[in-house]
């Protein structure tokens, strides 16, 4: 598949997602681009293995606007959380606006 329609289809399934878990977080080390989902506005999830946008993730978890689960079972209830509580989705939206911006440079 040519790398452009793999990236299409991600964004596809990213747009019409109410939560994204960030695959190759959970045990592959490296993650996914969290920037994406964020970008839209999605509740997001992701694994301890976010080394390849350790910057990016400690920010987005640091401003509570996304999820780091250690484990399959910590996953299942964070998603399952979300799924229940749509103002939670709305308020990790709201929050991340400013986060998934790139960062300025002084």
């Amino acid at each position: 598949m040519p790398a452009g329609q793999h990236d299409r289809r991600t964004a596809f399934f990213y747009e019409h997602a109410t939560v994204v878990f960030v695959g190759k977080s959970l045990t592959a080390i490296g993650g996914q681009n969290p920037i994406e989902p964020a970008a839209l506005g999605k509740a997001m999830v992701f694994g301890p293995n976010m080394q390849n946008f350790a910057e990016i993730t400690r920010k987005f978890v640091a401003e509570a606007g996304a999820l780091q689960v250690r484990d399959k079972a910590s996953l299942e209830t964070a998603i399952a959380g979300l799924l229940a509580d749509e103002n939670r989705r709305r308020n990790w939206a709201a929050t991340r606006s400013g986060s998934s911006r790139k960062p300025r440079r002084h």
